[in-house]
Formats: structure tokens, C-alpha cells, sequence
């Protein structure tokens, strides 16, 4: 054992280097999305090191109530890599007035400034071939997707209470068989943060859940911040 523990040692660091090798950096060398929402009171209450963001000290003062899904992020993801995949570029937003009035409610960050949507760009958008203001309102309206359907029905109507997250569950499994594989409910303890959902590469911005996420069989995403136990609590806005 003493003679093999170096050269075992050796190999895993070499593959270590290769698998970090062959994560792209040049744009558009995506095979899907990632789309990540955000249920921000829950996100601003229970993240400590969010809590000194405007749109959290906005809601936490009643200056600002966010009683919606929003965005986080969309994410051009590559097998090879997963969502590490990112930074193919350093051009800077410069959204219209339009397209700032269309995504603020979605992503009220952009209420206070542009720090975390120039993040978002830089990181993910510039890893696609849409404009800055093309991304940002294909991204939202796919999170308008999600918050008027039954799925996001469900959570706004608990505003404030907890849901069962096998109901959670089967109200995403009524889209299709295989859609909770899609999704991916994260948590900090049983207060619900985040949903993530896997989007095919030529996803639309479709009026209905299974024309946004479509039909073809994915394999489940595992995240050591799922959600665990069967209680969820949907954080109310401005609630201590």
C-alpha cells in the first residue's frame, strides 16, 4: 500500500487537471440551461451575507415587497464542465430603459444598480450569442413562466405558511413524468430559497412549463442544499 499511495495520488491529480482541462471558455459551447429562481424573501432572511443587499434592506424596511419568483440567474451549461461553465467574455451591460423597467420587479436588484445583473452577464450571458437585453428579458419572461403556473401558484398562495414538498412534487410532476428531474428545491433548513431547473439548449420562452422545459428525460441533479424533510416554509417579504 505505502508503494502504490503516491502514484494513486498522481493519477487523481491528473485527472483532476484534465476534467478541469476540458471545461470551455470560448462562448456558445453550451448543451443546456440552467435556470435559477430565487424566492428572494426566503433568500434575503436566511443567506447572512446577503442580508446587506439593497433589495434585502428594502424589503426588511417595507420599502420594497417582493411577493414573486425572481431571477437569479440563467446559466448556459456544458456537460463536460456543468455549471462551471461561465466567463467567456468581459463586455459590460448596457440594457435600455425598456428592458430595465421590464426585469426590475423580476430581479429587484436592478431596482438599486447593476452590480449583480453586470455579474450575472459577465459570469453566464456572455457564454451565449444573445444580446444583453435579449438574455436578460428571455430570462425573465421563462421566470414568468414558472410564477404563473401551478408550480408557482402553489408557493404564492403559502406565502407565509409551509407546503408539503411532496405536494410540491407532484404539482411538478403533473407537467410531465420525468419533470421533477428538472427541478431542484433548495433550502436553508426548511425555508425555501431557490429553485433551479434544467432547460433544454433551444429552450423558448413558452407560455406553459412543459413547453419552457420540455419533454426529453434528464438525469436528477443532486446539491447538498436541497431541500431535506417534507415541510417547506415560504418566507413572507419584510418578515424578521
Amino acid at each position: 500500500m505505502k508503494t502504490t499511495l503516491p502514484l494513486i495520488l498522481l493519477l487523481l491529480a491528473s485527472a483532476s487537471v484534465f476534467a478541469n482541462s476540458s471545461c470551455p471558455t470560448a462562448p456558445n459551447q453550451h448543451d443546456s440551461y440552467v435556470l435559477a429562481i430565487t424566492w428572494q424573501p426566503g433568500f434575503c432572511e436566511y443567506t447572512p451575507k446577503t442580508s446587506s443587499k439593497p433589495e434585502c434592506q428594502a424589503m426588511k424596511t417595507g420599502k420594497l415587497v417582493v411577493a414573486n419568483l425572481s431571477l437569479h440567474g440563467l446559466w448556459p451549461n456544458n456537460k463536460a464542465c456543468g455549471k462551471s461553465y461561465g466567463n467567456c467574455g468581459n463586455s459590460s451591460i448596457d440594457l435600455s430603459e425598456e428592458t430595465l423597467k421590464f426585469i426590475q420587479p423580476w430581479m429587484p436588484n436592478f431596482y438599486f444598480g447593476k452590480d449583480f445583473g453586470e455579474y450575472e452577464w459577465k459570469k453566464h450571458g456572455t457564454c451565449q450569442s444573445l444580446d444583453d437585453d435579449s438574455y436578460f428579458r428571455k430570462a425573465v419572461t421563462a421566470v414568468q413562466t414558472v410564477n404563473n403556473s401551478d408550480v408557482g401558484a402553489l408557493i404564492i398562495k403559502n406565502i407565509g405558511k409551509t407546503i408539503s414538498r411532496k405536494t410540491l412534487i407532484d404539482t411538478i410532476n403533473k407537467i410531465h413524468p420525468d419533470a421533477a428531474n428538472k427541478f431542484t428545491l433548495l433550502c436553508s433548513g426548511k425555508n425555501l430559497q431557490e429553485i433551479r431547473i434544467k432547460l433544454p439548449i433551444d429552450f423558448k420562452a413558452s407560455p406553459t412549463l412543459v413547453g419552457l422545459i420540455g419533454t426529453k428525460p434528464v438525469s436528477k441533479d443532486s446539491d447538498s442544499k436541497e431541500c431535506k424533510g417534507d415541510t417547506i416554509y415560504i418566507e413572507r417579504s419584510g418578515i424578521n
